[in-house]
């Protein structure tokens, strides 16, 4: 429990005794205007509730900003170490060029100038209660009216000390804050450090909504703050520093007991570091190993290919060169053959002409031919003669059955050369 909280609960457990201290003075004390204390005693007892009701009340739409505003007040000079403290405040004050804005919120994380006001503040509450007691003590000893009047005046001094020590900020101004008070951490800590601060208040913030122990509280999924009724999408501070387990370089920014906490987690952190530092190395030996046998296997993938590529045309080139062979020799067998009918038809040609010159020798020589149609008779006979042997050439392709185009134009015309 804070001072300043401790400070709150005193004045309602003063304020009850005074209640009891005049109901029984009104009753059995010395004559006075005890009404009139009643009335002042109503009075600062309903100021402290209204304080209280303002700051603490359960439906306030902005309960959740003054309850992390208080943790974060109360955390920061109990978890960093005063040097750090400063040096976090100085940022703060660095960053604030908005006047007011920046005077107040984080002014009790001061420990310099606000310091000497704190210590001014607390003497004068330390005085305020002494005089509450002493007045007390006073009137048990000897019940006066006066007596119980500057008790009164005292208590009412330890409120207004109470209220200037926690005053009262409204959302929007705690949000800026906030958003300063993050920038601030972020740029003076390292990731791990910050981890370490965000998951304090976070603890202590689900603390107090659950009315739990720390040790208690079960494990929750994040952004469970999204889901508390009535605050719709509200980011906390704790939540813009938190980070995931990346290390940096170790310092010193705790009091012993949390610079243990924080050194564990920067060391598993470090070791969760290596081991997925290892197992993306381990997964990039592996991807390049794989990539190396599938380079291997396209490699030999195509020199397969390749070498059935060579095999299909050489195939394809004997089988070419055999058709090629075939082709040639059946065109021999084809040239043979016609050669040798050619050589079969000259004979029979030549055999034909010599019978039919023969023959047209002895009919010639059989009869005398008459002077006056030397010329002409030689002609006619020409004639005849040529036409006798194309008659004689179309019987012999008739009965071979060849075509016209089937005998050769040379053929053609030495056969009626040589019967004519």
């Amino acid at each position: 429990m804070s001072a300043i909280e401790h400070g709150r609960r005193k004045i309602s457990s003063y304020i009850e005794v005074f209640d009891e201290v005049i109901e029984w003075s009104q009753e059995h004390g010395p004559d006075g205007d005890w009404h009139k204390l009643r009335r002042r005693l109503d009075l600062l007892s309903q100021r402290v509730r209204e304080a209280e009701m303002q700051r603490e009340a359960a439906h306030a739409p902005d309960w959740a900003y003054r309850l992390e505003h208080t943790i974060w007040i109360a955390l920061l000079p109990e978890a960093l170490l005063p040097p750090v403290l400063d040096d976090l405040v100085e940022t703060l004050r660095t960053q604030r060029q908005r006047g007011q804005a920046g005077s107040g919120v984080w002014a009790s994380l001061d420990r310099k100038p606000f310091g000497q006001e704190m210590t001014r503040n607390s003497k004068r509450a330390s005085s305020a209660r002494a005089a509450v007691l002493a007045a007390l003590k006073r009137h048990a000893s000897n019940p006066s009216h006066i007596r119980i009047l500057e008790g009164l005046r005292a208590l009412e001094d330890l409120h207004d000390v109470t209220l200037r020590s926690d005053p009262i900020f409204d959302a929007e101004l705690l949000i800026s804050e906030g958003d300063s008070l993050a920038e601030a951490i972020r740029t003076l800590l390292p990731s791990m450090a910050r981890r370490v601060l965000s998951s304090l208040v976070e603890n202590r913030f689900r603390s107090k909504l659950e009315g739990k122990p720390i040790k208690q509280l079960e494990p929750t999924h994040s952004f469970w703050h999204h889901k508390i009724p009535g605050l719709g999408t509200w980011h906390p501070v704790w939540q813009k520093l938190y980070s995931i387990n990346e290390p940096d370089p170790l310092g010193i920014w705790f009091v012993s007991n949390l610079q243990e906490i924080y050194e564990t987690w920067h060391q598993e952190a470090e070791d969760e570091r290596l081991q997925r530092k290892e197992s993306e190395e381990r997964t990039q030996r592996q991807a390049a190993a794989e990539q190396e046998r599938q380079k291997r296997e396209e490699a030999d993938r195509r020199a397969n290919q390749a070498r059935e590529r060579e095999e299909e045309e050489l195939r394809e080139q004997r089988e070419e060169a055999k058709r090629q062979a075939e082709i040639q020799e059946e065109q021999e067998r084809h040239r043979r053959k016609l050669q040798e009918q050619e050589r079969k038809w000259k004979a029979e040609v030549q055999g034909q002409r010599e019978e039919e010159r023969k023959r047209r020798l002895e009919e010639i020589r059989s009869r005398p031919r008459p002077p006056w149609a030397e010329g002409g008779w030689e002609r006619s006979s020409e004639a005849r003669q040529r036409r006798w042997a194309e008659s004689e050439l179309e019987k012999w392709r008739k009965k071979r059955a060849l075509s016209p185009e089937e005998v050769p134009a040379e053929f053609r015309e030495r056969f009626i050369r040589d019967r004519s």
